[in-house]
């Protein structure tokens, strides 16, 4: 099943670990800072954490909005 969703986790500038609601298939991760996808290489892109944890490279601000899309489900 494909999810997309808000993440979880605070978004106050500081902050760069954010989950989904369920785990996901490794590199099915797709992720959106206010509407504007982001790639994992770009520099304020992320990094699979694995289960349900994705690591941003750089913090979001305080009122941003961060979205995930994924494959959910074990592998």
């Amino acid at each position: 099943m494909f999810r997309i969703e808000q993440a979880v986790g605070a978004v106050d500038g500081a902050n760069v670990e954010f989950d989904t609601t369920a785990s996901y298939h490794a590199g099915s991760t797709k992720l959106a800072i206010n509407g504007v996808f982001k790639e994992p290489s770009d520099d304020d892109g992320w990094v699979e954490a694995g289960g349900t944890r994705v690591t941003l490279k750089l913090p979001p601000q305080t009122g941003d909005v961060i979205q995930i899309a994924y494959r959910a489900g074990t592998p």
